[in-house]
């Protein structure tokens, strides 16, 4: 058996550090031979126990199918876990998957072992734990140096498998010193199926086993099913290759040059050869294309930017660097400096059209469905080549799929400042660093959130149009420069329309120039028409000199200047009602006419200085001729809820993924 159970190390773990390399992780194939695994491994156990009873074919039967099912609770267990605490990405997925197919048959019967014989020495199936030891020291070193881990964390990771060879360790080794201190015959299985003394057992045992599969069924395999990136179909290097030669306009290939042989369709035959011939795709040793293995995001990074260089208005092409992420190194740690994407990488991420998935890490090796690919095919090539692609029609879901459901409340994400960190803005909440607000960008669009208009959310906000769930709004208050020269490009590679509520009074004719990343600089007016001109933001109003607290009170109470009645210390007097309705009234109109006069259009939005209104305020703002209007009382916006003191949810600094998850549900909770 010492033998039996190296030999199962050795033939699964070639098998499963494969497929972690393939990043191809099949849940369905992968339960089908680790259940082969471990009937073959019960049956050997039960012929070649030393002691124990001879059992006819069906109580064999029995035994082998029970622990198959146990195996199979086991791996849904770990896929599970692995979904949870690594997002379920091609390689993690793998690399956690391919502990239970190399530690499992060995650790699973261990205990088994020992109680099918009398006393055997615990040597005996000890060689099955350590082989589980050793592939969990393997997996910790393979998060380490692929994703960038502390040990700590890769060893928090891979908790429930550890737990699982430890427990299996210790329950095996208290056995057999039972054993062999007493010399205890420990009864065999057959005895324990047909002895009456032994009826109560065999029921709780029973019943136990029923509850833990019930509980694994609805707990673990089914939403390792539902996450398992498996169920997102990659785009194949032969689809990429004819999405490619599309969108290039590629022109075809000499009827003799077909380099590659394993290539048996005829039109993915002339794509690869069109590709092949322009420089952009190259095969593989032998002489391969291997047309039927995934896109990788490495290597769609790769293709894309050498692609982009073939047409003038290719944004990859045309865009510069990030003045921020100039000279800095990449922050993807499963991204090392040998790879051979790192230096296209690079570049990408400099120039703002890739995004990491948190963790500080890039997954180059995660395979790319057609809704991925096409959203790279527009940042980097531009809307014509990709309208030219066809993957429009492939990124589309199927016509069996069911229609997405109607939002009900949307989530209203407000904005201020952006900028980098170190550059004395880090304790500022309301400010995030431009790195912060891409991958919040990149995370709505992955996920298919609906970005309505300043046109649409008026629509939803009156009950007078349908919108696909999930859907969302953005805002930014105060009209800050960063909001250019930081968000309008990750705005305009989505095509996010935004709403921005500026102070007309910060206002100027000019430019502040050189833009200085540790001053609060505001939008002038040209800068603002250029983005307006875009058609994607739309302006509104944030009073034109009232975003200030001024005194209220003798006590030196200060209130926000909309609603304050304003104290004048070296008098003692308040202002009058009408002197109030009157100042207020004046600052909101100057504002509509400042902005009117210098983007043509007078604007129906207004966003209250700090959230605060009073019944007397909205009045006014509504005489100035305001429609819309914005505070900040976290909650979702509703359909139909009206356009009155709508609420928004403002987005702070250092969200984690999980965080800014919750804080679009609307279930964020505050910090304290």
């Amino acid at each position: 058996m010492i033998y039996f159970d190296l030999f199962v190390g050795v033939l699964t773990a070639p098998y499963a550090t494969l497929r972690t390399l393939a990043a191809q992780p099949r849940p369905g194939a992968a339960a089908v031979v680790h259940a082969l695994i471990i009937l073959i491994t019960a049956l050997a156990r039960i012929y070649t126990a030393p002691q124990a009873v001879p059992l006819p074919t069906a109580a064999i039967l029995g035994l082998a199918v029970l622990f198959g099912t146990l195996g199979l609770f086991l791996y849904a267990a770990v896929l599970h876990f692995s979904a949870e605490c690594l997002g379920g990405e091609g390689r993690a997925l793998g690399l956690l998957t391919a502990l239970a197919f190399a530690s499992a048959p060995g650790v699973l019967l261990f205990p088994f072992g020992l109680a099918m014989r009398a006393a055997p020495p615990v040597f005996y199936d000890l060689v099955g734990v350590v082989i589980g030891l050793w592939v969990l020291v393997l997996h910790i070193l393979s998060l380490m140096t692929a994703y960038g881990f502390s040990f700590w964390r890769a060893l928090a990771a891979l908790i429930l498998p550890v737990a699982f060879v430890l427990a299996a360790l210790v329950l095996g080794v208290v056995l057999g010193a039972a054993a062999l201190l007493s010399h205890l015959k420990v009864p065999s299985f057959l005895t324990f199926l047909k002895e009456p003394e032994h009826t109560l057992a065999r029921r709780f045992f029973g019943y136990l086993l029923i509850l833990v599969l019930l509980a694994g069924e609805v707990f673990l395999i089914r939403p390792a099913v539902a996450q398992s990136p498996a169920s997102a179909q990659p785009v194949t290097r032969g689809d990429f290759a004819r999405y490619l030669a599309a969108a290039l306009e590629l022109p075809p290939a000499p009827s003799g040059a077909q380099p590659f042989p394993d290539i048996t369709d005829e039109a993915t035959r002339q794509a690869a050869a069109r590709v092949h011939r322009a420089g952009f795709m190259s095969g593989f040793l032998g002489g391969t294309f291997r047309p039927y293995s995934p896109v990788t995001r490495a290597q769609a990074v790769a293709v894309l930017l050498r692609a982009a260089g073939e047409l003038p208005d290719a944004p990859a092409r045309s865009l510069s660097p990030l003045a921020d992420r100039q000279s800095v190194p990449l922050p993807f740690a499963d991204v090392p400096p040998s790879h051979w994407a790192r230096e296209a990488i690079a570049c990408a991420w400099q120039k703002g059209l890739v995004a990491g998935v948190g963790g500080g890490r890039f997954l180059p090796d995660r395979p790319v469905g057609a809704r991925e690919l096409a959203e790279l095919f527009q940042r980097f090539l531009g809307p014509e080549a990709y309208r030219r692609s066809g993957l429009e029609q492939a990124a589309m879901p199927s016509p069996q799929a069911k229609p997405a459901t109607r939002a009900e409340a949307i989530p209203i994400l407000l904005y201020h400042h952006l900028a980098p960190a170190g550059t004395g803005w880090d304790d500022n909440g309301a400010t995030i660093t431009p790195e912060e607000f891409a991958w919040q960008m990149d995370y709505l669009a992955a996920r298919g959130y609906k970005v309505l208009s300043a046109e649409e959310l008026r629509a939803f906000l009156l009950g007078e149009k349908d919108f696909p769930h999930p859907a969302v709004a953005i805002t930014f208050d105060d009209g800050y420069a960063s909001n250019l020269h930081y968000a309008f490009p990750i705005l305009k590679r989505h095509q996010f329309p935004a709403i921005i509520n500026v102070i007309t009074g910060f206002r100027s004719a000019e430019p502040q120039l050189p833009y200085d990343v540790r001053r609060l600089q505001h939008l002038s007016w040209p800068e603002l028409r250029e983005m307006v001109s875009s058609g994607l933001i739309t302006v509104g109003s944030h009073t034109d000199n009232l975003h200030s607290y001024v005194p209220s009170g003798p006590q030196g109470i200060k209130r926000p200047a909309l609603v304050a009645r304003l104290y004048d210390p070296a008098t003692g007097r308040v202002e009058t009602e009408t002197a109030y309705r009157a100042r207020v009234l004046a600052d909101l109109t100057a504002s509509r006419q400042k902005i009117a006069r210098e983007l043509g259009t007078y604007p129906s939005i207004f966003a209250y200085p700090f959230g605060v209104s009073d019944p007397l305020s909205r009045e006014l703002v509504a005489r100035a001729g305001f429609t819309l209007t914005f505070g900040t009382r976290p909650a979702l916006a509703r359909r139909g809820s009206g356009l009155s003191d709508v609420p928004r949810l403002v987005v702070r600094s250092g969200l984690t993924e999980a965080e800014f998850s919750a804080l679009l549900a609307g279930k964020m909770k505050p910090r304290t």
